[in-house]
């Protein structure tokens, strides 16, 4: 698809924003999220293979439910649910990600799911209610044109007014320092492009992301199995400003990556990172497909059809 850049004063290879607009010569909207362009950045390749040939591992390791489970868990709260109700709220969507029959496998993948459930618990319980965050919106569904024609999808976990100001509030759970993990979340693409379009949509002047980020509790246990003990989970909330140098960066970003995925599509060319192969101590489960491409389509048949979510035409689920 060809693009033309419009009110431009930048030079750039595929296309970019500087406070004009793009426009395409064919027209037409396009929906795009943030999760699916970073994909894209990281490894064009696996963007390939989900998201245009559609194909999901049938097989992709355990599922791991604490996070989303957590997210589930304080949604609750913040509807005003109580904590007991949370907990259930929150155990009832971490059972149901777990495989059937899960009591019956390897003796370390059933201590794995037990310290998760145990952690949960304990996060959730322990989660410091801020009586002064007023409520605005909860698991809000929200689009925004960031250029002509190109439109970001995405779901704003809570929105909140503090002291009067509005934020976009959001949880976050690690196991590692606190401190380290603001450091990162600081960094992160989308919630410069979240709060960008919570700002646009609301016509109201958003500080920033307000975030919360529980430590998982440790939990520990005797070399028979049996459960030893277990530390409190900790917990950190941190103010995150973003700044109009941050918003120039994430619509260059955005336009710079629409258009690669584009191009791509148009000369069917998908460059392979093989830094992501082996991530996390896992292989890519399309590494197969990208090491013999001559067989892929007879491969096919090890793989699910991916479900549609609301990125794709016709669809709207949570990211």
């Amino acid at each position: 698809m060809f693009v033309i850049c419009v009110s431009c004063d930048l030079d750039c290879a595929r296309g970019e924003w500087v406070g004009g607009r793009v426009e395409d010569v064919e027209g037409g909207e396009v929906k795009w999220n943030i999760s699916r362009l970073q994909q894209f950045q990281t490894c064009e390749q696996k963007y390939k293979w989900k998201y245009v040939e559609d194909l999901e591992p049938k097989w992709d390791g355990l599922p791991k439910p604490l996070g989303k489970a957590f997210h589930e868990g304080i949604a609750a709260i913040y509807k005003g649910m109580g904590k007991a109700k949370a907990l259930d709220v929150a155990e009832l969507a971490f059972h149901a990600e777990l495989p059937l029959g899960w009591t019956e496998l390897d003796g370390k993948e059933v201590q794995k799911i037990t310290k998760g459930e145990m952690q949960l618990r304990d996060m959730i319980e322990r989660y410091p209610w801020k009586p002064e965050d007023d409520v605005v919106a909860i698991e809000k569904d929200m689009e925004w044109e960031v250029v002509s024609g190109k439109v970001l999808v995405f779901r704003a976990d809570r929105l909140i007014r503090v002291n009067g100001a509005l934020w976009l509030h959001d949880t976050k759970t690690t196991g590692l320092d606190v401190a380290q993990m603001v450091r990162v979340q600081r960094l992160r693409t989308q919630y410069v492009g979240y709060a960008a379009g919570v700002e646009a949509i609301m016509g109201e002047r958003l500080v920033g992301v307000m975030l919360d980020v529980v430590h998982k509790p440790e939990v520990y246990f005797k070399k028979t199995g049996e459960f030893s003990s277990m530390k409190e989970s900790g917990y950190l909330r941190e103010p995150i400003n973003k700044t109009e140098a941050q918003l120039h960066e994430f619509k260059t970003w955005f336009v710079d990556m629409v258009q690669g995925v584009e191009d791509s599509k148009v000369t069917g060319r998908w460059h392979k990172n093989t830094d992501s192969c082996l991530m996390f101590n896992s292989v890519c489960p399309y590494i197969d497909l990208c090491l013999r491409p001559d067989w892929a389509e007879g491969m096919k048949g090890l793989f699910n059809t991916r479900e549609k979510d609301y990125a794709d035409e016709g669809g709207r689920e949570d990211e």
